[in-house]
């Protein structure tokens, strides 16, 4: 659930700000995000948040806004997993509006090119490290083989070292918060660093064999 509610905040934040709009069902003028190709059928964890906002509309009725408590839960069960933890400024208000073509335009599919969600993140004022952070926790949340290889095709294909990318691996696997705390996400690092290093060995052995026939 962790990851979903990451995601959910990510979707959210990718559209019109991070304000809930994608929390938003249809009504009247409002068609909403959940339609969307990124998030039919595959946006999980708004039963999470309605049972957050239930219990809180009971202790301080109309105080914490929905945006907040999709913030706060991202976070908190990102660390609750063994993750890094990070600042939330609170105060947001929710949105009374959704954007079905921002959902489908803004948020990063499966079939962009590595470059084209880079893009995606700058337009967010985010960089290549937020896009690392963000795609090697969905990928130890999830069975890393495949998506580690993903990620050093992405790398190789966009002209990045993909040793940068084990150093980041490195950096999370050395980081105080996750040793000791979360044995499976240290195994998940540990798997995936192997897979990295097969698919490193693959390339140093086939990449000269290619070049010999792009010369020809």
């Amino acid at each position: 659930m962790a990851a979903s509610l990451l995601r959910l905040h990510f979707h959210d934040c990718f559209v019109k700000g991070c304000d809930a709009s994608i929390l938003l069902d249809n009504s009247g003028s409002i068609i909403s995000e959940k339609r969307s190709n990124p998030n039919r059928n595959s946006a999980r964890g708004f039963e999470v948040i309605d049972e957050i906002k239930s219990a809180l509309e009971k202790e301080c009725p109309k105080t914490v806004s929905c945006a907040d408590i999709l913030a706060l839960a991202a976070r908190d069960s990102t660390v609750l997993t063994g993750g890094p933890t990070w600042k939330v400024p609170l105060g947001r208000r929710d949105s009374k509006g959704a954007s079905l073509s921002g959902s489908n335009n803004n948020i990063p599919a499966p079939n962009n090119t590595f470059q084209t969600i880079l893009t995606k993140f700058k337009l967010q004022g985010l960089d290549i490290v937020d896009l690392v952070a963000l795609s090697v926790y969905f990928m130890l949340n999830q069975e890393p083989n495949q998506k580690a290889i993903a990620l050093v095709d992405d790398f190789r294909i966009a002209g990045l070292d993909v040793d940068w990318l084990q150093e980041r691996l490195n950096d999370m696997l050395d980081a105080k918060r996750l040793i000791g705390q979360s044995s499976t996400l240290k195994e998940r690092i540990d798997k995936s660093n192997q897979v990295i290093k097969e698919k490193k060995r693959e390339l140093q052995v086939y990449e000269p064999q290619l070049s010999c026939f792009e010369k020809k």
